[in-house]
């Protein structure tokens, strides 16, 4: 399976690939903090494998199956009448958002209603799947909503040119800027950390191992240099 790229994005990834495959690895020279790392950077890896899975024909054909269940649940926006949603991420990179989910009516991206979701990490589904879902699936893509709701006073529609519209349009420019800024310092604060991670814990030796590794090959140059004397 295509892991190109996840050692760089996962502090010990040796390690983690070890403990998500239920391999046997000696942990007595770890710290408890190693080992709490470790664990830790197993989920995210099998995270990250997970979103690369969903790409494929079977992870596409498995998302289906769930997706016409329902199991992602259904659009809260009225107009839309309950189109079945797919979740998303925000971001490729871990540790920037949870998991939101994405309508293919209104296109619109919502906070899942279960608690339980919030807490999956958003990176786990990536910011590809939805789309090249419902491109790989046309017969799941579903039209614009047919109605829009429309404020009224009185039963009367408001004017567009009206100050209820305009100060809304000045209020909506200036906070997408302000989004804007913000998810781009969350960005490269995540990119940051996981650079620095990547760069403290590479798959580090437990304690001692380097100096044995030293050792042993001291040894073992000892042992040929006396074979050429005695030769």
């Amino acid at each position: 399976f295509n892991l190109t790229g996840l050692n760089s994005m996962v502090p010990y990834y040796d390690y983690a690939l070890d403990v998500m495959l239920d391999v046997d690895i000696s942990q007595e020279n770890l710290s408890e903090e190693q080992r709490d790392i470790i664990d830790t950077a197993a989920e995210v890896l099998y995270g990250l494998i997970h979103s690369r899975f969903i790409l494929t024909a079977r992870g596409m054909h498995l998302m289906n199956e769930k997706f016409q269940a329902g199991d992602f649940g259904k659009c809260p926006r009225i107009c839309c009448n309950s189109q079945h949603v797919l979740p998303v991420g925000q971001s490729d990179v871990p540790r920037v958002s949870s998991v939101q989910i994405f309508c293919g009516s209104c296109h619109d991206v919502f906070h899942p209603r279960s608690s339980r979701h919030s807490t999956v990490d958003g990176a786990f589904f990536g910011t590809t799947f939805c789309h090249l879902f419902l491109l790989t699936h046309l017969d799941a893509i579903s039209p614009k909503p047919l109605v829009n709701y429309t404020p009224k006073i009185y039963g009367f529609r408001i004017n567009k040119e009206s100050p209820y519209y305009k100060q809304r349009i000045a209020k909506t420019e200036d906070a997408m800027e302000r989004h804007k800024l913000r998810y781009e310092k969350m960005q490269r604060n995540a990119e940051q950390n996981n650079n620095n991670n990547n760069s403290n814990n590479r798959r580090q030796l437990p304690p001692g191992t380097e100096i044995q590794q030293q050792q042993q090959l001291q040894q073992q140059q000892q042992l040929q240099q006396q074979q050429l004397q005695q030769q």
